[in-house]
């Protein structure tokens, strides 16, 4: 009897072995979470490459984690440079590129470094960094060349918070994914496709990047919106908040609709910031305004002194009316503008003057915009919108589908 008992604690101890075992064998054999190390490599040979300019000015503040070297882009020329602690300060000089007084070069130049990334004016960038010189205007440029999907993770939490939606991130990567490709097809041949500035997309380089966003950016990799006429990509448009409705790209922009039509959003007024649906009013002496024309348009010196500022076309939808464009009046002519310019030019950062959904009026010299209502230009999709649709349970592709509801959502790479 004790033998048998015996045997059978053996033959469990040897079952529950065995199971313990194929546990472990199993837990061992499940596909592990992707690295984010991992990920960033196979972003850098997805996609294509866009051109982002950081800067445009007489001086540029660079460094990098370790040496570095930077060449001549016409390969005449290389020139080592240590570990520094402090930045690298480069400068248009007597029409050279001088290098911290150590060295300069007559073409543009490249930066090669065996580190991750570098830092341009104290932010730190991925990809190459590329300066090249405006003799015309004394300036020179600092451009970051970057795989498509790299550069999106250094947009898609500077242009919206990273603790909103899953769904509404997603819409946000295809969105800014689609943009960026459609400015560097039209931008092809110019020295840079992109900003890093709401004049396209807002780009903060590494310090944007997230462990959400990389998951996101996998999650919708190669998907971007086209045009289901000519089946080419869409600049898919977005603004913060567009008080209850959007607008046609052509209406507001001019030139092409490119399948972006208005349409109705009752949505942002549920959840975005009081002073983004009704802003405070915006002021500008003409003095000051008409510095800022000139700086944008010299053309307009000539007109002379700003004298009044009216709505020359306005377009309705859902009840919101929005100016798309102004005549300038002067003393010696006046001047169409597009709505848009006129609000950008008057405030370059768009975060005071928040849209042309508003009056205007002068006053003792001064431009007014009052009965304000949104934030940005109103065209494709609103952010804010876009948040509460995730809020009430709708996927990204019903988000996209709403707001660009002519374009076809693809996976193109």
């Amino acid at each position: 009897m004790t033998a048998r008992i015996r045997i059978k604690k053996t033959f469990r101890l040897l079952l529950y072995g065995s199971l313990f075992f194929c546990i472990l064998n199993f837990q061992s054999c499940k596909p592990k979470p992707k690295d984010f190390k991992d990920v960033r490599k196979e972003f850098e040979s997805k996609g294509r490459v866009v051109k982002v300019l950081l800067t445009k000015s007489k001086t540029i503040e660079i460094n990098c984690e370790g040496s570095f070297q930077l060449c001549d882009i016409n390969g005449d020329k290389i020139v080592m440079f240590p570990k520094s602690a402090s930045n690298i300060t480069i400068r248009f000089n007597d029409g050279r590129i001088d290098v911290g007084g150590k060295a300069e070069f007559e073409a543009g130049i490249e930066l090669y470094t065996h580190k991750e990334s570098f830092s341009v004016n104290s932010r730190d960038y991925r990809g190459r960094l590329k300066i090249i010189q405006y003799p015309e205007s004394g300036r020179i440029a600092a451009i970051n060349e970057i795989p498509l999907e790299l550069y999106l993770a250094g947009v898609i939490s500077s242009e919206m918070p990273a603790r909103w939606p899953e769904e509404t991130l997603k819409a946000q990567a295809v969105a800014s994914r689609s943009y960026a490709l459609f400015q560097a097809n039209h931008r092809k041949n110019e020295n840079w496709h992109l900003r890093t500035t709401q004049a396209n997309q807002v780009y903060r380089g590494i310090e944007a990047e997230k462990k959400k966003i990389w998951r996101i950016l996998l999650k919708t990799q190669g998907e971007a919106l086209l045009q289901k006429k000519s089946e080419e990509v869409l600049p898919a448009y977005f603004s913060s908040t567009c008080g209850g409705a959007t607008f046609k790209a052509s209406e507001v922009f001019g030139g092409e609709d490119f399948s972006i039509l208005g349409v109705k959003c009752p949505y942002c007024k549920k959840t975005a910031k009081e002073d983004y649906l009704n802003w405070p009013e915006f002021e500008i002496s003409l003095k000051e305004l008409r510095k800022k024309l000139i700086r944008n348009y010299p053309s307009m010196e000539k007109l002379g002194k700003i004298k009044d500022i009216r709505p020359a076309e306005t377009i309705k939808n859902s009840g919101i009316e929005k100016i798309t464009k102004v005549r300038i009046i002067c003393e010696n002519d006046s001047e169409i503008l597009r709505g848009e310019d006129l609000r950008l030019t008057a405030d370059p950062t768009g975060v005071k003057f928040r849209s042309t959904v508003c009056s205007l009026e002068i006053q003792d010299g001064i431009l007014k915009a009052s009965n304000g209502k949104g934030f940005g230009h109103n065209v494709g999709m609103c952010q804010y919108g876009a948040k509460q649709m995730a809020d009430e349970g709708k996927n990204y592709r019903q988000i996209l589908k709403h707001y660009y509801p002519k374009a076809d959502l693809e996976r193109i790479y």
